[in-house]
């Protein structure tokens, strides 16, 4: 049953991500912490390897669309994304030593935050800009 539910809970974030923009591991985290009861490094391997096969399918998608990516801007970007995903784990593992619970329901309501922002400037772009 909780494999269903985590299941559910995946495809669930990964459908409204690529409605809203908003990657799925942004809506997966936060859900699965505050439902699951699963360890936190559990929660986080679920989530990355949902983002990395959304990641990869939409990859195997574009290959043939009129979007390519150049190498010479996506590559660096794609470095500093995963060295900026490395150093962020350290930093936050840093200050829930010193912190305890009360980071970690920050972490999530700021998550939730953003993701609502998100998805408001997506839906609401046209006025924005």
């Amino acid at each position: 049953m909780d494999i269903l539910f985590s299941f559910l809970i995946c495809l669930i974030a990964t459908t409204a991500g690529g409605i809203s923009g908003v990657g799925g591991g942004v809506i997966i985290k936060p859900v699965m912490d505050a439902t699951s009861g699963l360890p936190v490094a559990t929660i986080s391997f679920l989530s990355g390897c949902t983002v990395l096969a959304m990641s990869f399918t939409s990859m195997v998608r574009s290959r043939g669309g009129e979007i390519q990516v150049e190498k010479r801007r996506g590559t660096p970007l794609a470095l500093g994304a995963a060295v900026g995903g490395i150093l962020g784990k350290q930093i936050f593992e840093i200050v829930l030593q010193s912190g305890g619970n009360a980071v970690r329901i920050a972490q999530q309501v700021l998550m939730i935050l953003l993701t609502l922002g998100v998805l408001a400037y997506t839906r609401l772009r046209k006025r924005i800009v």
